[in-house]
């Protein structure tokens, strides 16, 4: 909720900035960076903060290293893995507001990043006077098991044979079509047809059955009179 309402107030900013003034204002820092930025500063060695100083101002630019916020992070020390800090709902709307270069390389961005582990994206903020070192690409997303599936499937599709039927019975092109639906609607075809046939020599049977049964009273009479 916290990231929530921290972006609502990044973007009415932004879009009132920009509506303010005619002329392009420079590049600054996403507010909803800012927290991400300060953590990252403050378990930075003060060695590792660099300073370099501009072409026409007197000031300097000081560099931060941070994880990048889109993507999920292994920590080197327990081995877990970490979400993103930043979900896909917000990336996308701050896609939508922000211009690409704004921003580092995500899941919802339009800048595609390499899949390198230890790979660095570099973005200077003039307006803050900081240039942040984004770590982590976003082609590292997909895992293993992704990769390995989509290689599959690229590879198996051409061999893959064109079939007519399609759906959970996929590939059972010598088998019948199975029937969905309960025992009683499967059989009722076979049922009706042994009925039909055992109605036609009712009668005959009938017949025969009276007949039998007065021959067994007949036969059960005692011939004495007594």
């Amino acid at each position: 909720m916290r990231t929530s309402r921290t972006l609502l107030n990044t973007l009415s900013g932004f879009e009132s900035v920009a509506a303010a003034g005619s002329s392009t204002p420079g590049k600054f820092l996403p507010p909803v960076f800012n927290r991400i930025v300060i953590d990252a500063a403050v378990s930075q060695p003060s060695s590792t903060l660099s300073a370099q100083p501009t072409s026409e101002d007197a000031s300097a630019v000081t560099t931060v290293r941070a994880p990048n916020p889109f993507i999920g992070h292994k920590n080197p020390q327990t081995g877990r893995h970490a979400p993103a800090r930043i979900s896909l709902r917000c990336q996308a709307d701050l896609a939508k507001v922000y211009p690409s270069d704004y921003l580092p390389a995500g899941p919802k961005t339009q800048r595609n990043a390499s899949a390198s582990e230890e790979a660095t994206e570099t973005i200077q903020y003039e307006e803050d006077r900081l240039a942040v070192e984004w770590v982590g690409t976003a082609g590292r997303q997909m895992s293993a098991r992704a990769r390995r599936r989509s290689s599959e499937e690229s590879t198996t599709k051409a061999d893959t044979p064109i079939t007519l039927r399609s759906g959970p019975y996929q590939g059972r092109q010598h088998q019948p079509k199975l029937f969905k639906g309960h025992k009683h609607d499967r059989q009722r075809i076979e049922r009706r047809e042994e009925t039909k046939s055992r109605m036609e020599g009712m009668e005959g049977r009938l017949a025969d059955w009276r007949k039998s049964k007065l021959d067994a009273i007949a036969t059960a009479k005692p011939s004495l009179p007594f």
